[in-house]
């Protein structure tokens, strides 16, 4: 298992992202409900302790008894459900109801006249809630048959007898009581304790382990929680995979077809195996292809390059080594001067050809790109097609010269396009035989300049038109004709350095032939 792999990597990323924001939102959800059962614990005991004080208040003052008290609070825990302290003034322990018992049996009294009475008190005094013994079931609160005053609406007291004792076993819980309850729950008790001061008496009273009413809540949250934390690290997992699959298909792919070009297959290509990956990766893919195929092509390009320059190189050289050697095995002076003769001109053929070579490979280079500016094309045309005019007049020649009456901006270079209009200019009076015509006319189409240099020459065969621009090619019918091939190959790639388009046409063989250039004018 390799982990530096974005196969493990990605979804282990996403199971952390995953394991962090669970993380931060169960901690956050718990802090607030921990905070809101905090708050409703505190004000429940903050509650009862201010009841609670006033019927402690009051038996303290009616009752010497400490008896008295320890029942009330006794009761008054009870009925809280938390433990209760009361204290004298110098912090000694007057009643201690400790915390109460989960199961307990509670006396009822009901009257004669359908009252249910639960505190019972000596005669002519309320004394609240008598809590007598303990058994084994928990303490018992019961009320024997006795008199119970009561108040009454008028503020008067009413003597209510013949009260029946009733019996019911209680259980507690967070919610309030249960009824006859078979299997009491052991309560979890609140940590937090309220003191209050006693009013009317020196001391306090002090109320703590009261129901901790989130407690339960809280567990099955942070137990919820729990689960759905594993749940959404597990399924982030699983997601990750899915994706770093998706990322990981294509890029080996990519990998693959990088690879078998490394080793000289220049014909490998991305491919997906009829997946659909994302637009990227397919942008990548197809960007890739183009390059590999333009590798190719260049590759390509340079093999017939070098195998072409051997060729082109070839013919001169050996033509150049024949006539030294024999210059050099001739007595007779002026044929030795013949020969050297004839090799200075093939090595002035083999400087033109490297020449041409070398001015191909700079312009594909767009090393004259950085010197484009903004240039008149007619009053460019018109320049050279006035030099042009001479020189075919001196050939016997017949040239024509159409130009538009306004200028045509283009950006670009001005030497390379006076070289493009000189070589297709010469190409033409090159094939052209005496008494013909050439022709160079220069106009405006829609937002382009059109530039068309016709002649009455040899023509070309249609089978050369397709390859007519290529380095080293030449017409079938032009092998009388001195040339290295090179010159067309030379005007094409200025064009298109400048992106524009240049083409050919002819009817075929001694039908001529027309050469056009378009480039973009400026606005």
């Amino acid at each position: 298992m390799n982990f530096a792999s974005i196969r493990w990597r990605l979804p282990l990323s996403y199971a952390a992202v995953a394991l962090l924001a669970a993380f931060a939102l169960g901690s956050l959800m718990l802090l607030v409900l921990y905070g809101y059962y905090a708050r409703q614990e505190y004000d429940f005991l903050l509650g009862n302790a201010q009841a609670a004080r006033s019927v402690v208040e009051r038996v303290l003052q009616t009752s010497q008894s400490g008896q008295a008290l320890a029942d009330q609070v006794k009761g008054l825990a009870f009925l809280s459900q938390a433990q209760i302290r009361v204290l004298d003034g110098n912090g000694n322990l007057l009643a201690d109801s400790g915390v109460p018992e989960p199961s307990q049996l509670v006396s009822l009294s009901s009257t004669t006249q359908g009252l249910a009475v639960l505190s019972v008190g000596a005669a002519n005094s309320v004394n609240g809630l008598v809590v007598q013994g303990s058994g084994n079931a928990g303490t018992t609160i019961t009320t024997g048959p006795s008199t119970e005053i009561v108040q009454g609406p008028d503020s008067g007291t009413q003597v209510i007898t013949s009260i029946t004792d009733t019996s019911l076993p209680v259980s507690s819980s967070p919610f309030g009581y249960g009824l006859a309850a078979a299997q009491p729950v052991e309560m979890q008790r609140s940590k937090q304790v309220v003191s209050i001061p006693l009013l009317s008496q020196s001391g306090r009273l002090e109320i703590s382990n009261g129901p901790a009413y989130g407690a339960n809540i809280l567990n099955s949250v942070a137990l919820a929680w729990l689960a759905a934390s594993l749940a959404a690290v597990a399924l982030a997992g699983l997601v990750g995979v899915l994706a770093s699959r998706e990322i990981t298909q294509p890029v080996l792919a990519l990998t693959d077809a990088a690879r078998r070009m490394q080793y000289g297959d220049l014909s490998s290509r991305a491919t997906f195996g009829g997946r659909r990956p994302a637009q990227e990766f397919s942008t990548l893919a197809d960007t890739f292809n183009q390059m590999v195929r333009r590798v190719e092509d260049t590759v390509s390009t340079l093999r017939a390059f070098v195998s072409d320059a051997a060729h082109e190189l070839n013919t001169p050289l050996t033509a150049l080594r024949t006539n030294l050697e024999l210059a050099l095995n001739e007595a007779d002076g002026e044929q030795c001067h013949t020969f050297l003769s004839r090799a200075v001109e093939q090595a002035a053929r083999m400087e033109h050809l490297a020449g041409g070579l070398l001015d191909l490979s700079r312009i594909e280079s767009a090393q004259t790109a950085p010197e484009f500016e903004r240039l008149d094309l007619t009053s460019l045309t018109a320049e050279l097609g006035e030099r042009f005019a001479s020189q075919s007049e001196q050939a016997e020649r017949t040239f024509t010269l159409d130009l538009p009456a306004s200028p045509l901006p283009v950006m670009g270079n001005a030497l390379q396009l006076q070289r493009v209009i000189n070589n297709l200019l010469e190409n033409a009076l090159k094939f052209t035989p005496q008494g013909g015509t050439i022709g160079l006319r220069l106009a405006k189409k829609a937002d382009q300049a059109e530039m068309c240099v016709t002649d009455s020459g040899i023509g070309i065969p249609a089978e050369d038109l397709p390859n007519l621009f290529e380095r080293f090619h030449r017409g079938r019918n032009s092998a009388d004709y001195p040339g290295t091939g090179l010159g067309l190959a030379i005007v094409k790639a200025i064009v298109e350095l400048h992106g524009g388009q240049v083409g050919a046409h002819s009817a075929g063989r001694g039908q001529g032939s027309q050469f056009t250039v378009q480039l973009q004018i400026l606005q």
